[in-house]
C-alpha cells in the first residue's frame, strides 16, 4: 500500500524452491523497463486481454515509471490464460514486437492494452497489426512473425486449462 492510501498490490507469495524461483522470474533477455542495474527489479506476469492487468499498466505508464522509472526495472512476461480468446495471439504478437525492436516493445504493449475493448478473437490479427504501424513497427516483418511463431505455437501440445480459484 502507497503512503497516501491510494494504490496496493494485492499477489500471492509462495514459498519455491530457490532454483525454481530462478528459472520462473529470469530476467535476462526479457522485455523490460528501467535500468539494468537497478536495485529493484519487478517481474510482471501479465495476459494482454485482462482487464485488470490493463488497468496496471495504465498505473506504471502514468503513475510508476514516472516517480520509479530510474530506479527500477520492470521485467514483463506473457502469461495468457487459456479461456481468453485472443490474449495468446495478442501474446505472440507482444514477443515479436520485442525481437523486431525492443525499444518499440513497451509501447506496443500499452496500445494492446489500451485497445482491449477493440479487439476480439476474429480481428485480433488485423487489430495486432494495425497497433503495431502505431507502435513504428514494420508491418510486413510483424505480420511475418505472427505466423511463424502461431503455426510454432499451434504445433506444440496443448497445456492444462487452469482451474478457477475460488
Amino acid at each position: 500500500m502507497t503512503r497516501n492510501h491510494r494504490t496496493g498490490i494485492l499477489g500471492l507469495v509462495l514459498p519455491f524452491r530457490r532454483d525454481f524461483v530462478e528459472r520462473l522470474i529470469d530476467a535476462k533477455d526479457q522485455p523490460s523497463a528501467g535500468p539494468a542495474d537497478a536495485r529493484v527489479t519487478i517481474v510482471e506476469y501479465a495476459d494482454l486481454e485482462c482487464p485488470t492487468c490493463a488497468y496496471f499498466q495504465k498505473f506504471l505508464d502514468s503513475e510508476f515509471f514516472p516517480h520509479y522509472g530510474k530506479k527500477v526495472r520492470v521485467v514483463f512476461k506473457e502469461f495468457p490464460l487459456t479461456f481468453h480468446t485472443w490474449s495468446t495471439t495478442a501474446a505472440v504478437g507482444n514477443e515479436c514486437a520485442y525481437q523486431i525492436d525492443p525499444s518499440k516493445f513497451l509501447n506496443y504493449r500499452t496500445l494492446i492494452f489500451t485497445n482491449q475493448e477493440i479487439i476480439n478473437a476474429t480481428n485480433v490479427r488485423e487489430q495486432l497489426l494495425h497497433l503495431g504501424e502505431q507502435a513504428g513497427l514494420n508491418p510486413f516483418t510483424l505480420s511475418s512473425c505472427l505466423d511463424t511463431k502461431r503455426r510454432w505455437a499451434a504445433s506444440k501440445p496443448a497445456a492444462r486449462k487452469p482451474r478457477p480459484s475460488v
